[in-house]
């Protein structure tokens, strides 16, 4: 419909493209977006009006024309900007990746994305999320995992047997995929882990490291019945500082090494080690003493370790998704552990970096070493100087524990072995795998 007054039959420009470049240019976008292009009077009053629609269903915000401050006059051409949308990332799949995959026992999510991802971490790319399924990451013993492709782009979905939460039926013929939900009670515990339980199991739950505020407010073992070293279980002890009774089972810790960067004071953490767990079974208010009830120990108790609540989500296997980190990070190793000088692929070491600066589950980091420092000779004298070599890359880790100033991180490929001072940062796509 036009508004009265002359035509202007001049083309709108699309970006700096004619009609016929921007129905082209919509095909090459698949995108779904409605753009108006109209030619202004000198008055202001609309000439015409045309509507393009390009297929697919993205969203159309991304392509939304900016505004313009004023109208036009006929005599020129009316200019619409579109605002591109961020590339994807590339998704890279290996040569050997099969189509289709029936996921065994003692598979590892990190496996998974190995098998099919020249770069793991990649993992949320690939894997498609259901939201209408409850925990729709984890991955159970039995399910086939289907490689299709979304337009050019490749996707992973899980099939269930008849009696399993979801399942799909596949159309050969056409490639079509239908969805027919089922239902089903799956325990996560069944779910196949991110990483492998023997390498991380450990850590979950016996080591920690606490900040100064953190520690300052745990309740303190001062002492026994007897009074003497405790072992058995059932043993009661005795503990100053338990604030409420809303806690009733304790891990009782013991202070270990302090964490610090290199050539730094600022103390990043104290780690605690378990050496056994309480119950607490009397509570006296005001910070009196409290009667605790030793269960099973690893070792003799004794007077000043403290009392850590269990955190029952700790205690739930860590089911995180594979993922680059959302923000910048770069750190450094601080320490080993179980180990003096190197680790290698199914180690652990700690990173000077935590919740605070961004760092989650999950996260895969590339680990850097500084280059060698050679004596190179000086042309045309009998000196010679020194030269430090550039940074190489030494492997891949995934960080499975986070604290608020550190991170426990497993390293999960290595060509190199790993030392204390190596570096970390976000992995890139084109060399880091």
């Amino acid at each position: 419909m036009f508004a009265s007054g002359n035509r202007n039959k001049k083309p709108a420009k699309f970006n700096g493209l004619n009609q016929i470049g921007k129905a082209a240019l919509g095909a090459s976008l698949g995108v779904s977006v409605a753009v108006l292009l109209a030619a202004c009077s000198s008055s202001g009053q609309v000439q015409e009006s045309e509507e393009f629609s390009f297929s697919d269903g993205q969203d159309a915000a991304a392509y939304e024309p900016a505004e313009t401050t004023e109208a036009q006059s006929v005599d020129q051409e009316t200019e619409v900007v579109v605002r591109e949308p961020p590339r994807p990332e590339i998704i890279k799949i290996r040569d050997s990746a099969p189509e289709r995959y029936t996921v065994q026992k003692g598979d590892t999510l990190w496996d998974l994305a190995s098998q099919y991802l020249e770069n793991p971490w990649q993992w949320p790319e690939l894997w498609y999320f259901n939201p209408q399924i409850v925990n729709p990451h984890l991955i159970y013993p039995g399910d086939v995992l289907v490689m299709s492709y979304v337009g050019n782009r490749p996707q992973l979905r899980v099939v269930r047997g008849e009696d399993g939460a979801i399942s799909y039926e596949e159309k050969v013929s056409d490639k079509v995929t239908s969805l027919k939900p089922r239902v089903r009670a799956m325990s996560i515990d069944e779910a196949i882990p991110t990483l492998s339980m023997a390498s991380i199991g450990p850590f979950l739950s016996s080591s920690h490291v606490l900040t100064k505020e953190q520690l300052d407010n745990l309740p303190r073992i001062i002492g026994s019945l007897d009074n003497r070293l405790i072992s058995a279980t059932g043993t009661k002890v005795y503990a100053r500082g338990v604030e409420d009774d809303q806690n009733q089972r304790f891990e009782i810790v013991r202070l270990g090494r302090t964490f610090t960067t290199p050539g730094s004071t600022d103390i990043l953490g104290r780690e605690a080690l378990e050496i056994g767990k309480a119950r607490l079974e009397a509570f006296e208010v005001d910070g009196e003493l409290s009667t605790f009830s030793l269960g099973s120990v690893k070792r003799e108790v004794l007077t000043g370790d403290l009392l850590l609540p269990i955190n029952n989500s700790e205690t739930t296997k860590y089911n995180f998704v594979p993922k680059a980190p959302e923000v910048e990070v770069t750190g450094e190793i601080i320490a080993l552990h179980n180990a003096i000088s190197n680790v290698a692929t199914n180690e652990v070491f700690i990173i000077n970096k935590g919740a605070r600066d961004g760092v989650e589950h999950g996260n895969v980091l590339a680990i850097d070493q500084s280059g060698a420092i050679i004596r190179e000779p000086v042309p045309g004298s009998t000196r010679s100087r020194l030269v430090q070599l550039p940074k190489v890359q030494a492997g891949l880790g995934m960080v499975f524990r986070v604290f608020d100033r550190v991170s426990y991180v497993l390293i999960v490929d290595s060509s190199r072995a790993i030392h204390v001072g190596d570096t970390v940062r976000n992995p890139e796509l084109a060399k880091d795998y």
